[in-house]
Formats: structure tokens, C-alpha cells, sequence
């Protein structure tokens, strides 16, 4: 998975959730960039994430902010949506605004505050849908004016802060847990000079209960 090392910097001390359950947040069917589009069949660009999961599984709100709009645009576009606004201080983007589309039912309300990983609706088959899954976007600055072109970036620039969270804390107990057996030195080197990074890597640590 990229990382920006510039979003890593800058939102150090900012916590950042998922938008759906952490067992499903590698369901990605479709990530930002140039696709052929499911209906259309066209060449055309994704501005954001789409979760390939089933109907009825929650969302969530991946910051705290307010929510702006919730919409229900029927059987065309992005069907039921919500779009919820964080302002984040000393960020280059100060003003983010995430949109979570296609939902089967919204539960957070227009004008309300919501923390980081409320349960903000459930996701659906709504609107100009191929199939049940929740599409993720994220816009900078005035997002209410423009949806699309230069206002969205990468979802995954946001969303990796959390993905190198968890990962930095699986290390921890990886570290914790070797260090318990006897199999890491002082110095942290275990296997011929293997950094426990690398055991990490090749143990794939998110099947291993610290």
C-alpha cells in the first residue's frame, strides 16, 4: 500500500478511522484513478473507493465534524448519501469532506456533530449501483461546490494513517511477544541480523494475536 510521507508528517497526532469494519477494509473492488466504468463501460475516472461489501454493513464516520447534507437521490447517481465535514487545523487541507454513497439507510442527521467512528448509516445498492458496495470519497476545501475534478484527492492519502496505526502497534506486540521468548537481543536483531520489521513483514502479523 503507498504512503505519503507528507500526510504521514502532518496528521502525526491526528486519529483517523476506517469507514467500514476493520475485517472488511480490504474489500477495495475499485480504487481512485482511471477505470472502465461498471455500467457505462467507459473509460472514465473513480474519485474515490468503492467496498465491494454486502448490503447492511455499517458505516462509519472516519473523523469527527458535522454532517452537512444526507441526500436520497433515488435510482440514479449516488442514490442515498451523506457528507460529512471536518475541519482540521494546521493540515494543508484544513477543510476535509468525506462522502459515503450508495447507502441502504442513513442514520447520522444534516446538522449534526459526529466523533470519529460513529456509526453514521449502512451500506446499500442505491442509486446508479452494480452492486452492493460503499463509495468512499474524500474533497478538500469547498466540496459542496464541486464533488469532482481538482477538489478530490486519494482517499488512501488519509485512510493510510490509520493502516501504518495499526501496523505500528502489531509491531509492538510482535516486538513485545519475540522479546518474551528470548529471540530478540538488545539491539533489536534476531534471525542473522532479520530486523523484527522484516519478521513482521514475512509473518504477516495481522494473523497473529498478540
Amino acid at each position: 500500500m503507498e504512503k505519503s510521507k507528507c500526510y504521514n508528517k502532518e496528521m502525526k497526532n491526528i486519529k483517523v478511522g476506517y469507514p467500514v469494519d476493520q475485517q472488511l477494509v480490504d474489500k477495495i473492488s475499485s480504487p481512485y484513478g482511471f477505470r472502465t466504468h461498471p455500467i457505462s463501460k467507459e473509460k472514465k475516472m473513480h474519485w474515490g473507493l468503492d467496498y465491494a461489501i454486502p448490503s447492511g454493513s455499517f458505516i462509519y464516520s472516519i473523523l469527527p465534524g458535522m454532517c452537512v447534507i444526507t441526500r436520497d437521490d433515488g435510482d440514479v447517481g449516488f442514490g442515498k448519501w451523506a457528507l460529512i465535514h471536518s475541519f482540521l487545523e494546521d493540515f494543508r487541507y484544513q477543510d476535509l469532506f468525506c462522502f459515503y454513497a450508495h447507502l441502504d439507510k442513513i442514520i447520522v442527521e444534516e446538522g449534526k456533530n459526529v466523533v470519529l467512528g460513529e456509526h453514521i448509516g449502512y451500506s446499500g445498492n442505491t442509486g446508479g449501483s452494480s452492486g452492493p458496495h460503499l463509495h468512499f470519497q474524500i474533497c478538500k476545501d469547498n466540496a459542496r461546490k464541486s464533488m469532482y475534478s481538482e477538489n478530490a484527492i486519494d482517499p488512501m492519502e488519509i485512510l493510510s494513517i490509520r493502516y501504518d496505526q495499526d501496523k505500528t502497534s502489531q509491531k509492538e506486540r510482535l516486538f513485545v511477544s519475540l522479546q518474551a521468548d528470548g529471540l530478540i537481543p538488545e539491539g533489536g536483531c534476531v534471525l542473522d541480523n532479520v530486523t523484527y520489521d522484516v519478521l513482521f513483514d514475512i509473518l504477516k502479523i495481522g494473523s497473529i494475536k498478540g
